[in-house]
């Protein structure tokens, strides 16, 4: 059995057998729907953030062209340590919540956990090479998003980031 690690290797396969077309045509004939709902999800969590000045939320470059997938936002003036803290303690009210940077564990969208970018390097020396993008990616949290959400969800993941908000900064 092979031990294949998805941050040493691009993995993507876009090979298609007859069982992955008839599933890919059956989620496409719902792809609009989905994208309508994770589109309303994501508006209503922004919309109950946007009084919290520690969340900066990405700005689209055009009017909903966020896809709304993951709720991806930075929290201004946290540390790497207080973005991690933060991470731990909404995932400790039930919602799932990744600090990017989090050294103990390694996400594959930060170059710097990339094996197959610049392989010969350390993680450190990999991190020197784009310092302004590795202080960017710090403070910013990744919460994954589904179509199948409630709006009770919803409402529980504001409530949460709000309480941990909260509580960090008294």
């Amino acid at each position: 059995q092979l031990d294949i690690n998805d941050r040493d290797f691009p993995i993507y396969s876009f090979r298609m057998d007859n069982l992955r077309g008839a599933l890919a045509y059956s989620q496409l004939l719902k792809l609009t729907s989905r994208i309508e709902k994770l589109a309303e999800n994501y508006q209503y969590l922004t919309d109950g953030l946007k009084d919290y000045s520690q969340v900066e939320l990405r700005v689209p470059l055009e009017e909903r062209s966020i896809i709304g997938d993951a709720l991806v936002f930075r929290l201004t003036g946290f540390s790497l340590e207080q973005t991690v803290c933060f991470s731990n303690a909404v995932q400790a009210e039930g919602i799932d919540c990744y600090a990017l940077s989090d050294p103990e564990a390694a996400n594959i969208r930060c170059f710097w956990n990339w094996g197959f970018f610049r392989p010969e390097l350390s993680v450190s020396d990999r991190k020197s090479i784009l310092p302004n993008t590795v202080h960017y990616l710090e403070n910013v949290v990744d919460i994954p998003l589904s179509p199948t959400l409630e709006q009770k969800d919803l409402d529980d993941a504001v409530h949460a980031i709000g309480k941990v908000l909260n509580n960090l900064h008294r």
